[in-house]
């Protein structure tokens, strides 16, 4: 009570206990399937010699008429790229000496195979006029963001029509409009592959196949 006797008042405030959420989560794929546009081939000058010189002469001829076959074979001169380029010197060990072995030289270049040349007839050309090493190909396709998005939307259409059957099966009303949507996971390329070693090529066979393009989704709708 205050001084002089009056009685003190509280407003009674009333507390609402918000229900919890209900929410349904559903996972949705979806996948493109596409044949290559391209194969992306990775080749390889190596040459050794007891003079740096020596070996890096020999490597710049032998890669200059690999080049040129290569464009002779059809192959735009846009689509072979220098990828590195290394001298290094060689060294053994005996009796735990180093002994000095000469220099290695290494030349990469990517070659750009279009869709519809005969891949396997650009690598014989390629070892037939100094290729000795060929350590990767890859395939690939031109605008592969869209697929990707067209993944994308066929993983979310997926994921929409589980969740309308699980609501439909507990007999609940759903909200059409999704609270969260996430990209689970993103889309990562496929990885070069070794191609076999130069020694065990012979008339060459590439089967390029199809490539998948893949997305996956998670939602969550409320009901």
């Amino acid at each position: 009570m205050e001084k002089g006797g009056s009685p003190l008042y509280y407003p009674y405030v009333m507390h609402h206990t918000r229900p919890p959420a209900r929410i349904i989560t559903v996972t949705g794929s979806g996948q493109i399937e596409k044949e290559p546009d391209f194969i992306k081939i990775q080749l390889e000058v190596v040459t050794e010699n007891m003079m740096a010189s020596a070996a890096l002469q020999e490597n710049a001829e032998r890669m200059n008429r690999v080049i040129e076959a290569l464009q002779q074979s059809g192959i735009p001169k846009s689509n072979i790229q220098t990828t590195s380029f290394t001298i290094n010197p060689r060294y053994d060990y005996v009796d735990g000496q180093q002994i000095f072995r000469g220099y290695t030289v290494t030349n990469s270049i990517s070659v750009k195979v279009p869709n519809g040349m005969d891949a396997g007839h650009i690598i014989d050309t390629a070892v037939q006029h100094g290729v000795n090493q060929i350590s990767s190909l890859q395939y690939g396709i031109e605008h592969e963001n869209l697929l990707y998005e067209q993944a994308l939307q066929k993983a979310l259409k997926q994921a929409v029509s589980k969740a309308r059957a699980l609501a439909e099966t507990i007999q609940v009303q759903l909200d059409p409009k999704p609270i969260k949507i996430t990209e689970d996971p993103a889309y990562q390329p496929g990885r070069p592959e070794p191609l076999l070693a130069v020694s065990k090529i012979a008339s060459t066979p590439i089967e390029p196949g199809q490539i998948v393009v893949q997305a996956s989704v998670r939602v969550q709708f409320q009901y």
